[in-house]
């Protein structure tokens, strides 16, 4: 019993399992798709409650089978109609994320860890939204930010330091928020008026669709400063409130906003400890859809000190 306990400590011990990850796949061809599930697994943990590994090829591919076929609706789903007019891509799409929603039911029936309260019914839903999109925001963090400082080596070198691991976390909190400001993770939000009402850019109507871009507002030379330049020393109030919006703004802001960066933090501080990002090519083009990622397969990976 004492070395099961031990185990279920050590596979809860964040900074080891990531340290553990960067030896075993720092390396890897894929590297970017083994920091996903190394992602969706650590927050499981989190969410989830227990240590159960849950990241497999299988549910990589049924997440990104889902996005792909959501990315390429029709316009009759774009326009909301009827559900039995909408296209077989869409109703695929459904297909494929009620079978990851069930496998995530599963895993909450079987929670590792009885000190933490069962989930109701009636919340499991939100708990996998939380989970999927929570993965997809913390994952490309952590990508975008491996990139900038794997193609600029001074950037990871000012990150290390003196190698106190109190500095480098200080350090890369600064280096998350302006990756957050220059590649947000929802590069669109979608609103609609409950009310007709007037904006500078004009009057909208109640019920009408309201895009609004964290991509371009972050890029914005009428809000920024030289806002195509990644800069670490911008200061602190800069990235409270508008216009700095990566996880949007008011009432329906995202509720991981605080707790998404402190993840991403850990993360690093874990993968940099004993590694750093090398990138070869030219630096990756953002690639817009339901997520800001990075275009094609960037060569990024982490060698050992």
């Amino acid at each position: 019993m004492k070395e099961q306990s031990a185990a279920g400590a050590e596979q809860h011990d964040l900074p080891a399992q990531v340290g553990q990850f960067a030896r075993d796949h720092g390396q890897a061809a894929d590297f970017p798709e083994h920091l996903s599930r190394l992602v969706l697994n650590l927050l499981a943990i989190r969410i989830l409650g227990h240590s159960r590994v849950i990241a497999s090829p299988a549910i990589t591919a049924a997440i990104e089978r889902h996005r792909e076929v959501s990315e390429k609706v029709d316009l009759l789903d774009v326009l909301g109609l009827a559900p039995q007019i909408t296209s077989d891509r869409m109703r695929r799409a459904r297909g494929i994320a009620s079978s990851f929603d069930d496998r995530i039911r599963e895993e909450l029936a079987h929670r590792g860890d009885p000190s933490v309260p069962q989930v109701a019914v009636s919340e499991q839903r939100d708990l996998i939204v939380n989970l999927l999109t929570g993965f997809e925001s913390v994952w490309l963090t952590c990508l975008w930010s491996l990139l900038i400082m794997g193609h600029y080596p001074a950037l990871g070198d000012w990150v290390r330091g003196d190698g106190m691991p109190g500095q480098r976390r200080k350090r890369l909190a600064a280096i998350i928020r302006e990756t957050l400001r220059l590649y947000p993770p929802l590069p669109f939000i979608y609103r609609e008026p409950i009310e007709d009402m007037d904006l500078p850019v004009g009057r909208v109507r109640k019920g009408e669709m309201i895009c609004v871009s964290p991509y371009v507002v972050h890029r914005h030379h009428a809000l920024w400063h030289d806002p195509e330049v990644f800069d670490c020393n911008r200061a602190a109030e800069t990235y409270q409130g508008f216009p700095y919006m990566p996880f949007g703004l008011g009432a329906r802001r995202c509720v991981g906003a605080a707790a998404g960066p402190e993840l991403a933090i850990e993360i690093l501080d874990g993968l940099l400890a004993d590694h750093r990002p090398v990138a070869s090519g030219e630096f990756p083009l953002p690639r817009g859809g339901m997520s800001l990622r990075p275009m094609g397969n960037p060569a990024i990976s982490l060698e050992r000190l």
